[in-house]
């Protein structure tokens, strides 16, 4: 836990949204999003100079829709205003299928500071009528990034640009 600067705060959102990155929206709502995300420092891939990136997350409501996703690179994030419940399984190696009965909630508020590995899978889940404000600083890029998915072949991932037609799929089947 670290102490922030309400000040600084205001300052580093104030800046990063002078540079948006593409907001990321709820499946059931494709109109409504659920996470806002701006640039402070952009990677290679995105135009910058450096191969790590730090930005700025709104998070609006919860990804509870969706199943645990991981992420591209190791990451830390810090809960900069509100809070969010962080889902994880209880061991990052089980199977996709024992994550909604083996898995812990743990509160993340205001200086909380979090470091994962880029295949650690998670979920975000906001309290009601609240929203949720962090810094995410994400190392350089070394895999893609997916949603954890009991039954997906071949290892119950799918990764993140094919999610949303294959759930579309499981719907339809």
């Amino acid at each position: 836990m670290i102490q922030l600067d309400p000040a600084a705060i205001d300052a580093l959102i104030e800046h990063a949204q002078r540079d948006p990155y593409f907001d990321l929206y709820q499946r059931t709502d494709p109109n409504a999003p659920y996470m806002r995300r701006w640039w402070l420092t952009r990677p290679k891939h995105h135009g910058g100079t450096s191969e790590h990136s730090a930005r700025i997350h709104q998070i609006l409501s919860s990804d509870a829709e969706r199943h645990m996703h991981d992420h591209p690179a190791d990451s830390t994030s810090i809960i900069l205003r509100g809070g969010v419940w962080e889902v994880v399984p209880t061991d990052q190696h089980q199977p996709a299928a024992l994550d909604p009965v083996c898995r812990r909630v743990i509160w993340r508020g205001p200086g909380a500071v979090v470091h994962r590995r880029a295949e650690d899978r998670h979920q975000l889940l906001l309290p009601a009528g609240s929203t949720c404000w962090s810094l995410f600083l994400m190392g350089e890029k070394r895999r893609r990034w997916g949603f954890h998915v009991p039954g997906a072949q071949p290892s119950d991932w799918v990764p993140w640009d094919e999610y949303e037609e294959f759930m579309a799929q499981q719907v339809a089947a």
